[in-house]
């Protein structure tokens, strides 16, 4: 049976499934452990690694919704470089050359639509954010899909790769957020807005190489002496007076396109011309008419041909009159197939010279990293002494393994025994909502009552949900409010009447129904984030001891402590001085020999390795406490064995990346 192969798109679901298990959505719950002092460094999965692995763990850190992203090999834009241009016959993971660049100075990628048959590569970089196609001089055209997140920058990015994603998609909604995911969000959203099957572009060919291309003698290529005199526009006519026309051509059937100012962009037929005065067979629209010094072009328009409907494009010649590229300033919809042709009206037959071939897409923007081709994920955790006690506690530690430990649960002598860690999560979203009779003000009908606690009911899709605090509002408006709704199983509709009902915060009082009710405007599920009580957990064993000797200072981290009154063995992790003679001693790689918890029993007394690898005396053991964590809990789905140990030295934050390519 041959070998099953997968495309590029089935791939991009795996990688994004990956990476949704450390979503808020997510029911598992996922944490990166750091492992080792005396382990074995392994990536081999034998029972005997994986428990090595567990003893050993120092402390394990959540990977949270901002832990995870999928990825995208980075390709830095650079002047002449070499670009493939999507096509809507190629698979996008077939092309050798890159068909998307990331600009490091603007954090923007761009998706290459025409290369100019990559005659001399790509020498002007692409610029902005438009959602429009962006067509430059030097016959390349791109489209603008997303900014790459500043917070994402040193996490994510690299060398290498850049991260993708996509975002959520609100009918109601065209600007959701404050920051660069708009500039994406703009796109994705006018894109999904837009019907399927459009023409997004045209490539050219020459039939025949060794025969001189077609020249379109009557059109003018842009030029600064190509400008517009003067205008007379109204609802029926627009004639416009061009400088830089030779009256002895005959432009009639071209098509006229401006190139600056407030009518850029804009194509006309000319339906007669008098000297150098154009009449259009269009009126120009009255807030888009050419100013005098406007630059022009002429060149002929295509007719485009296919099952859908609405697409134009403009062909724009060269400073000989040769075909330079094709502009599509119309994409029509409803296309599978299409095929292009300049008007007969223009030049009769140009079958032996000329192929134009229109690129049919579904809108481009809708599906960033499947459009990509993206097959790569990363998992980024980032250990912070600053953060948390757990991740101060294993400073100065060596460590040899690296691991993803899938829900553990909390040990034994922990107030949470045998319960899951991070069951206390809580998933919050925002829902937009208005006073449903917008007779009066969200603030006018009292739903900001810091004494009570309400929960909401949709009147059609039954959803109920505790609120979090109370209404934000806009004071003056009968529509902009929102709640943000704990633990949503899924959105409300929208226009659906929330019920409301409310107690005394705090109280046991069964909730009493409000007079009041809200209506939804949206919900914004796919922005749902995750409150996370505790990020890092300890997973040394723990125990108070006295000394008369200063432990902290003179206590060799990763030496050996041996309990002598059970003959218990283990590395030193870290030690705190509590004042006085108390010490809390943390360690790890415990070796029980006789004894109660972890080998250890109150009143035990033993020895430290000196940082000169004399004895450190410590007795009366108390304050037992074990790993936060139970280590033979949950499932390691990944283990990595760093070969060599790594030490981590005091206030050092490091970050773990891993990537994995689907």
């Amino acid at each position: 049976m041959p070998g099953v192969t997968y495309d590029h798109y089935f791939k991009t679901q795996i990688a994004k499934a990956f990476v949704d298990q450390f979503t808020s959505f997510s029911e598992d719950k996922y944490y990166l452990c750091l492992s080792g002092i005396d382990a074995a460094t392994s990536d081999a999965r034998t029972e005997r690694n994986e428990l090595a692995v567990r003893k050993n763990i120092l402390l394990s850190k959540r990977i949270d919704q901002n832990s995870a992203s999928l990825l995208l090999p980075r390709y830095d834009w650079t002047e002449g470089i070499s670009m493939d241009a999507i096509s809507d016959t190629v698979d996008v993971s077939g092309f050798t050359n890159p068909f998307y660049v990331y600009s490091p100075t603007s954090q923007n990628v761009y998706v290459c639509l025409n290369n100019n048959q990559n005659n001399n590569g790509s020498n002007i970089e692409p610029n902005g954010t438009s959602t429009d196609i962006l067509e430059l001089t030097d016959g390349f055209a791109w489209k603008f899909l997303y900014t790459v997140p500043t917070e994402s920058l040193g996490i994510f990015r690299d060398d290498n790769y850049i991260p993708v994603k996509t975002l959520p998609f609100y009918e109601n909604i065209a600007n959701a957020y404050e920051d660069t995911n708009q500039n994406q969000y703009e796109v994705q959203y006018e894109a999904n807005l837009e019907d399927d099957g459009s023409v997004v572009g045209v490539s050219v060919s020459i039939k025949d190489t060794q025969q001189n291309p077609e020249k379109f003698l009557n059109g003018v290529p842009q030029s600064p002496a190509a400008f517009v005199i003067n205008v007379f526009n109204d609802e029926v006519t627009s004639k416009i007076t061009l400088s830089g026309y030779d009256e002895s051509l005959d432009a009639t059937n071209y098509s006229i396109r401006f190139v600056s100012g407030v009518a850029a962009g804009i194509v006309r037929q000319i339906q007669s011309i008098n000297g150098s005065v154009f009449t259009l067979t269009e009126s120009l629209p009255s807030n888009r008419v050419p100013a005098p010094g406007d630059l022009y072009e002429i060149g002929p328009e295509l007719t485009i041909t296919g099952d859908g409907s609405g697409a134009k494009a403009f062909v724009k010649l060269d400073q000989i009159k040769e075909v330079d590229r094709v502009i599509v300033y119309a994409n029509g919809s409803g296309y599978t197939r299409a095929g292009a042709t300049i008007k007969s009206a223009i030049i009769p037959d140009l079958s032996g010279t000329y192929t134009f071939n229109p690129l049919v897409f579904d809108p481009i923007g809708k599906n960033a990293a499947s459009e990509l081709a993206s097959r790569h994920a990363a998992v980024g955790v980032q250990i912070d002494p600053a953060a948390s006690a757990a991740e101060a506690t294993a400073l100065g530690n060596d460590f040899v393994n690296i691991a993803i430990w899938k829900n553990p649960t909390f040990a034994e002598g922990t107030p949470n025994a045998g319960d899951l860690a991070g069951n206390d999560d809580i998933r919050k979203t925002i829902v937009l909502v208005s006073e449903p009779n917008a007779s009066r003000t969200l603030e006018d009908a009292g739903f900001r009552d810091v004494s009570k606690e309400h929960l909401v009911i949709g009147n059609r899709s039954g959803v109920v949900s505790e609120l979090d605090g109370v209404l934000t509002l806009d004071r003056n408006s009968k529509i902009s409010g929102q709640v943000i709704a704990k633990d949503l199983s899924k959105p409300f509709q929208n226009e659906e009447i929330l019920t409301v009902l409310s107690r005394v915060k705090g109280s046991s009082d069964p909730y009493v129904e409000e007079a009041r009710t809200l209506k939804v405007f949206q919900t914004r599920f796919g922005d749902t984030e995750l409150s996370i009580g505790q990020t890092a957990f300890r997973n040394t064993f723990r125990f108070t001891a006295r000394s008369e000797t200063d432990l902290k200072t003179q206590g060799k981290l990763d030496g050996v402590v041996t309990n002598r009154t059970t003959n218990t063995t283990g590395n030193l992790v870290s030690v705190q001085d509590l004042g006085g003679d108390l010490y809390d001693i943390d360690i790890t790689n415990v070796s029980v020999g006789d004894g109660t918890t972890y080998g250890y029993a109150n009143g035990d007394n033993g020895v430290i390795t000196a940082v000169d690898d004399t004895n450190l005396i410590f007795t009366d053991v108390q304050s037992l406490r074990p790993p936060e964590l139970n280590p033979n809990s949950g499932e390691l789905i990944y283990i990595k064995g760093l070969g060599e140990a790594i030490q981590r030295t005091s206030e050092q934050t490091e970050l773990f990346k891993f990537i994995f390519a689907f």
